[in-house]
């Protein structure tokens, strides 16, 4: 599967409509309109990489078309007013772009599952008198939570096993965070990877840690989140600011919830039995 954007979604009045473009030169929005075409060929998408480097600035400069020290006063205020960010590692990217190949990418997957799924039933290719006396596996479903700890799988004799998450590892953590959810199934590893790897040396102590408290609160949910993407790099920011666990602040889990709204019934049954009993 190729790793550029097939094409750019452009919008002439998004373009002409944003303030922020509005407040740029026309040198400016020149360079921008060159970068948002290098970025959507560049790897990974979005970005102003080379191979997951960010890419030096004499080379940018020369594909937009200008010196070092121009380019340099454009990107600084391209990012001044908001219009380009950059990762933790310090590469700049388009946040849109990002968003686009995100989403892309998991309509591109869940096209070639339907796709599959209507070739195998397809007349014009029917299935082989193998393929009928093959009894059809039944799926066992991926418990919910205790990606913490363990996740219990059966064996061939019905006996319960644990098969413990490997979060000391990138690909562990990977994995994980495709299990999590049988919504996520469709992700790109490599789309991950390139999302945990933007964190920096210094804070990847925290990472397991964060990315198991991500698997419980995802797996936990009573409906997966539309950019799964996008919440592991808000968990990956939430890491790089303090929050050892990588939770979102104020967040309430299930059973929680279900604790407290137990605890709030019994309150008013016991009001309404309290004000029956008055005279």
């Amino acid at each position: 599967m190729s790793e550029r954007l097939p094409y750019i979604r452009f919008f002439p009045r998004d373009w002409i409509g944003d303030h922020l473009l509005r407040m740029l030169t026309l040198e400016e929005r020149g360079a921008w309109i060159d970068l948002l075409a290098i970025m959507s060929m560049a790897t990974p998408p979005g970005h102003l990489a080379v191979d997951g480097k960010a890419m030096p600035d004499a080379d940018a400069a020369r594909l937009v078309g200008c010196d070092v020290p121009t380019f340099r006063r454009i990107i600084t205020r391209l990012e001044s007013i908001g219009v380009t960010s950059r990762t933790l590692a310090g590469i700049i990217y388009s946040r849109r772009l990002v968003r686009d190949y995100d989403r892309t990418t998991i309509y591109r997957e869940n096209a070639r599952q339907r796709w599959d799924h209507h070739d195998s039933k397809s007349p014009l290719h029917p299935p082989s008198e193998q393929d009928q006396n093959t009894p059809i596996p039944i799926p066992i479903p991926t418990p919910i939570g205790g990606f913490a700890n363990c996740n219990a799988n059966c064996n061939a004799k019905g006996q319960a096993t644990e098969q413990r998450a490997d979060f000391s590892t990138l690909s562990g953590m990977v994995q994980a965070i495709i299990r999590c959810r049988p919504e996520y199934a469709c992700l790109r590893p490599a789309s991950i990877e390139n999302v945990l790897k933007a964190c920096p040396p210094e804070h990847k102590a925290k990472l397991p840690s964060a990315v198991s408290a991500w698997c419980d609160e995802h797996s936990n949910a009573l409906k997966p989140f539309d950019n799964p993407l996008a919440s592991i790099r808000a968990m990956v920011r939430r890491v790089v600011d303090g929050q050892p666990s990588g939770q979102r602040k104020g967040f309430i889990s299930d059973d929680e919830r279900r604790r407290r709204r137990n605890e709030q019934w019994a309150r008013e049954d016991a009001d309404r039995k309290a004000k029956d009993q008055q005279p």
